[in-house]
C-alpha cells in the first residue's frame, strides 16, 4: 500500500510503501476533525499513522495512496488520554448510563 506524508521542509510529499491493505486492518480508527471550533488542520496532523516498516520510495507534489503522518501521537482522531483520562471517561459513561436507564 502506498502512503503520502507531507514533508514541510521540502514542501512536497514523501511516498512510502508498506505491506498491508485496507482489508488487513493496518489502519488506525477513522480520522475525524479536531474539536475546539478551529477551522483547518496542519498538514502533519491530517492523516493516519504511518505503519512501522514503511520504506521511502519517492517524492512528489501531490499525495498518492493514503495520507499519513510520521507523528502518530498527532494524527487526527488519535488522543492519548492516559490512565486518569480513561478513568474519567469510564466514570462519565457510567453516570450517563445510570441517567439513561432511570
Amino acid at each position: 500500500m502506498l502512503y503520502s506524508v507531507w514533508n514541510t521542509g521540502a514542501r512536497r510529499y514523501d511516498y512510502y510503501q508498506a505491506v498491508g491493505s485496507l482489508r488487513d486492518g493496518v489502519f488506525a480508527p477513522k480520522a475525524s476533525l479536531p474539536s475546539g471550533g478551529k477551522l483547518g488542520v496542519a498538514a502533519d496532523r491530517a492523516g493516519r499513522p504511518l505503519p512501522g516498516g514503511a520504506k521511502l520510495v519517492g517524492h512528489g507534489d501531490h499525495a498518492q495512496g493514503v495520507i499519513a503522518t510520521r507523528n502518530p501521537g498527532l494524527a487526527l482522531g488519535m488522543v492519548d488520554v492516559g490512565v486518569t483520562g480513561k478513568a474519567l471517561l469510564l466514570l462519565g459513561a457510567a453516570l450517563l448510563l445510570r441517567k439513561v436507564t432511570k
